[in-house]
C-alpha cells in the first residue's frame, strides 16, 4: 500500500478491501511501502469452510473483529523481537500474559481499565515483564488493547497509546472532520480465522 505524505490527514480511510470466498483457504497481506504514510485501511474477509488468515505490518494501526464459528479465532503477535515465534491470547502452551491497562484521562486525572493489553515486540522492548511493559510505554511502543477475548472471538485494537475515541455519531458533530481509525475483519464459519500483527 502507498500513501503520499499530503494524503496522510484525509478525512476518509485510505483503502476499503472486501475479499470473499467459499470452501477454500483465504490468505491476505497487507503491508506498507515504505515510502508510504500510515495508511487508514478497512477491510473485510470472509469465508465458510476453509481457513481465513490476514497479515498485517506493523505501520496498521486500528480496531480489529476476529471471529468464527464452531473453530478458533486467534490473533498472533511476536513478544520477543530475537524470536521468530509468534502466540495469541488462545493458544495453549504459547499463551500470552496480559496486563491491565492505566492511563489518563486529558485533565490528568488517572484511571485504571480491565481490559487487557500487552506491548508489542520492537527494537526497544525485548520482554513483557512489568518494567519492560513500563519503558515500552515511555518509548511509544505499540500496545495491543483487547475488548474480548473469547475461544470463537477476540475483538480490540492495535496502535500507539492512548486509543482514540470512538468517532461521533454525524448528527452531533457537523463541524468537525473526523480521520476515522482502520478496521479490520477477519470472519469465518466452521474454520479457524486468525490475525497476525507483523512486528
Amino acid at each position: 500500500m502507498f500513501v503520499p505524505p499530503e494524503m496522510a490527514n484525509m478525512t476518509g480511510p485510505h483503502f476499503l478491501t472486501h475479499a470473499e470466498t467459499f470452501n477454500a483457504p483465504l490468505m491476505i497481506a497487507l503491508m506498507h511501502d515504505p515510502a508510504s504514510a500510515p495508511a487508514v485501511v478497512q477491510m473485510r474477509a470472509l469465508n465458510n469452510l476453509g481457513n481465513t488468515h490476514v497479515t498485517v505490518d506493523s505501520r496498521y494501526e486500528g480496531t480489529f473483529d476476529v471471529s468464527t464459528m464452531f473453530a478458533q479465532a486467534d490473533v498472533l503477535t511476536k513478544h520477543d523481537p530475537t524470536s521468530q515465534k509468534y502466540s495469541s491470547v488462545n493458544s495453549g502452551k504459547g499463551k500470552v500474559r496480559l496486563t491491565n491497562y492505566e492511563g489518563a484521562d486529558s485533565d490528568g486525572s488517572s484511571w485504571s481499565m480491565e481490559k487487557p493489553h500487552i506491548y508489542l515486540a520492537s527494537p526497544t522492548t525485548t520482554s513483557s515483564s512489568p518494567s519492560s511493559s513500563a519503558s515500552a510505554a515511555a518509548n511509544q511502543s505499540r500496545c495491543l488493547e483487547y475488548d474480548l477475548i473469547s475461544t470463537s472471538e477476540i475483538r480490540g485494537w492495535v496502535g500507539t497509546p492512548p486509543r482514540p475515541p470512538p468517532p461521533p455519531p454525524p448528527f452531533l458533530d457537523d463541524d468537525n472532520e473526523f480521520r476515522p481509525m482502520g478496521h479490520i475483519d477477519v470472519v469465518s464459519s466452521l474454520s479457524g480465522a486468525q490475525l497476525m500483527l507483523l512486528t
